[in-house]
């Protein structure tokens, strides 16, 4: 035993002397459960990523302090290490080399006759053809007191080339990878409640919102299955390019979903709209860089888009300052907090990616803490913005059965005036006829007048009976009675009541010319009278109005155009609202319910009438009137 003890100190001497300019070999003994390699690396950078071991062997490798942060690169990177038992030491060991989603990763390790044992690993590495079925890139090791065992690690991958290396005992190894699997699902079943959470209120209350942050948290599910091994365990042995695409799908998806979600939560299209099309733009084309997630592309892509996600964020932060200063809203609280927690996260990320920091504990980590508080400190803002919701929603159905209830007062009130004026205005007409009839001998400024007397009560009683008409429809106190009816000569005549103007202005065209269709012809008589009245009273320049009729087999198609300055969107959309009026009749007498009246009438025939401007300049109000069969049946 003396002579053993002796052998083995003047060995470590002769360690420690052969390697004073390098790292120190990692003593092993029995006491020690796990042992980081921190500290005992040697590292040699082949560039041109061909190197066979031999060279490799051969290569002038310089020690490391630590673990050397990642980078995206093309080269392949060779670490050397050796291990020393130093008494009493336990023969089974378990060598773990990281990252999960390095692409290849060779070792060459030493065995008792002195030749060198070459082991595959990497996510490349179908799950059930690796030495160790774990998530990890590990291989069991043998150790002797007698004996070091020197170890040759070769990483390459489009991935950033992150390496750690530790040794464990095999029951400390596979307690705490028990462990590490407990604690990530339990953390994949909080990000899969909280997405299946969102995904439901987000299509409940129509919030794309929502919907942009659990596609959010569903990238981020993605990317740590994929960077955390599980992604490899995943897939089929013929597949195993997938574990690249789950990574790069969680790397750039969280990237891409970000913009939107921040988009819709900030509603910069409402108060920032240049930054909104930024941001559309942005996300759209960072989407775009999910073709190339398997591709050597992807390494001068993740690079790129790490920093514009960085800049994004910072941006995106930026702007919550603004708005919270401006709005001073609860809600813009959480997602302050929230931003600046993720933003933090990614920054500590990006910097271990491309070598700003080293790796630990504490490092390798704080990506996935962070998004943990991030996540739950969003789900509090997102569900104070339900809350917030809800009590608009409260407050507006309060608010429109208060004003449903002014509006049926307000339309009773003028439904018993209307009634009220029919018998007034009948004997005021009467009156004016009798006056023209009887004193013949009128001057021509008292005709004039009697004149204008009996237009403006023919114009008053036509409202009274349009209005009344309209609340009869309304009501369902009269229906449409269709009958066949000639079309063509229909719309001669209806044009002719409207004077000679109209005869003058109105370009007719029906096709075909003899057809006929079944309607209301009173009814429709007053819709097609107001809609034309419209276009001659509001063409530019009095010039032509179209009026063109398609009869279909099931379908009356009729179109009413005329040239007048176009309407914007959100008039259009007000169209047919009582007492609207465009800001094209500015100028005009009305008093904006004869497109309510035509739109009624043609409802009640189960009709749509649809404004819309034309390219050719032209602004055109469509009638689509159905066949009776039809209208009936449904």
């Amino acid at each position: 035993m003396l002579k053993q003890s002796v052998a083995v100190f003047l060995l470590s001497m002769l360690m420690t002397a052969a390697y004073a300019e390098q790292n120190p070999p990692l003593p092993v003994n029995m006491n020690a459960q796990h042992l980081s390699l921190a500290g005992h690396l040697h590292f040699y950078n082949d560039k041109s990523a061909a190197a066979t071991f031999e060279q490799a062997r051969l290569a002038d490798y310089q020690p490391v302090d630590g673990f050397p942060g990642g980078i995206y690169s093309p080269d392949a990177h060779w670490y050397y290490f050796t291990l020393v038992g130093t008494g009493n030491t336990p023969s089974d060991w378990i060598l773990a080399l990281g990252a999960p989603f390095l692409d290849d990763v060779q070792v060459w390790l030493e065995q008792a006759d002195g030749h060198f044992e070459h082991y595959q690993l990497g996510d490349h590495t179908p799950f059930l053809q690796r030495p160790l079925p774990s998530r990890l890139n590990a291989l069991p090791v043998a150790l002797t007191d007698d004996r070091p065992v020197q170890v040759y690690v070769r990483i390459h991958s489009i991935s950033s080339l992150v390496f750690n290396a530790a040794l464990w005992q095999q029951d400390a190894f596979w307690v705490n990878q028990a462990q590490y699997n407990l604690f990530h699902g339990l953390y994949f079943g909080v990000l899969i409640t909280v997405i299946f959470i969102h995904v439901c209120f987000g299509l409940w209350l129509g919030q794309t919102a929502m919907l942009a942050y659990a596609g959010y948290i569903a990238a981020l599910l993605a990317l740590y299955l994929g960077i955390n091994g599980y992604g490899a365990i995943l897939v089929t042995p013929k597949a195993i390019w997938i574990n690249d695409a789950i990574t790069g799908i969680g790397t750039i998806g969280s990237a891409c979903s970000t913009v939107f979600m921040w988009d819709q939560l900030l509603r910069l299209k409402q108060h920032f709209p240049r930054i909104h099309q930024f941001y559309l733009a942005s996300g759209l084309i960072t989407a775009s860089a999910l073709l190339w997630v398997t591709t050597p592309f992807y390494q001068i892509l993740i690079l790129v888009l790490s920093q514009f996600g960085l800049a994004v964020s910072f941006l995106s932060l930026s702007l919550l300052i603004v708005l919270w200063l401006k709005y001073k809203q609860t809600e813009l609280l959480f997602y302050l907090l929230a931003c600046v927690i993720a933003t933090f996260g990614a920054i500590a990320q990006i910097s271990i990616t491309i070598g700003w920091l080293p790796q630990n504990l504490v490092t390798s980590n704080i990506y996935q803490a962070a998004s943990l508080v991030h996540i739950v400190i969003m789900s509090l803002g997102l569900t104070w913005r339900i809350y917030q919701l809800k009590q608009q929603k409260n407050v507006a159905v309060h608010q429109s059965v208060i004003l449903k209830q002014r509006s049926i007062e307000q339309r009773g009130f003028v439904a018993m005036l209307s009634h009220e004026f029919a018998t007034p205005l009948a004997a005021i007409d009467r009156t004016a006829n009798l006056l023209q009839a009887k004193y013949s001998s009128l001057s021509q400024q008292e005709a004039a007048r009697l004149a204008d007397i009996r237009a403006s009560v023919t114009h008053l009683t036509s409202f009274v009976n349009s209005f009344l008409l309209s609340e009869a429809l309304d009501h369902k106190a009269l229906t449409p009675n269709r009958e066949l009816c000639p079309v063509k000569p229909f719309m001669l005549e209806i044009i002719t009541s409207l004077g000679y103007e109209a005869k003058a202005r109105v370009d007719l065209t029906v096709t075909p010319p003899a057809g006929a269709f079944e309607l209301d012809k009173k009814l429709i008589n007053i819709a097609i009278c107001n809609l034309v009245a419209n276009a001659l009273k509001y063409s530019t320049n009095k010039t032509k109005v179209g009026l063109a009729v398609t009869i279909a087999a099931d379908t009356l198609d009729l179109r009413v155009s005329n040239q007048t300055k176009a309407l914007s969107e959100e008039e259009l959309a007000l169209l047919g609202t009582p007492y609207f009026r465009a800001s094209t009749s500015v100028e005009t007498k009305g008093v904006g319910l004869g497109f309510h009246f035509s739109r009624e009438i043609i409802r009640a025939h189960g009709g749509t009438l649809t404004p819309f401007n034309c390219l050719s300049g032209e602004f055109t109000v469509q009638v689509l009137l159905p066949k009776l069969e039809s209208n009936t049946e449904s």
